[in-house]
């Protein structure tokens, strides 16, 4: 019968990462593969401890995802 589907779907995605993942270049990567690593869901100021990267080079790898449409920023907090 084979794989069930969410697994199927879940494979389909994992080989989809991994091949945007190499087309990142290194700061981006390492974003990328930490916001996988959390599940998909992570707060930005806890990028710099997972990649060990500045919080302006965290900020600029996440703007280039953004651009590329990799990722989406969501803002949280009080709006005035």
């Amino acid at each position: 019968m084979g794989e069930p589907l969410w697994k199927q779907t879940l494979e389909e995605r994992r080989r989809k990462w991994e091949e945007i993942s190499r087309s990142l270049k290194d700061d981006g990567r390492k974003v990328y593969e930490a916001i996988l690593e959390a599940g998909g869901v992570i707060n930005q100021s806890e990028l710099p401890g997972k990649t060990g990267l500045s919080k302006t080079s965290v900020s600029r790898a996440l703007d280039l995802l953004e651009g590329r449409g990799l990722v989406e920023r969501r803002r949280r907090g009080w709006e005035t």
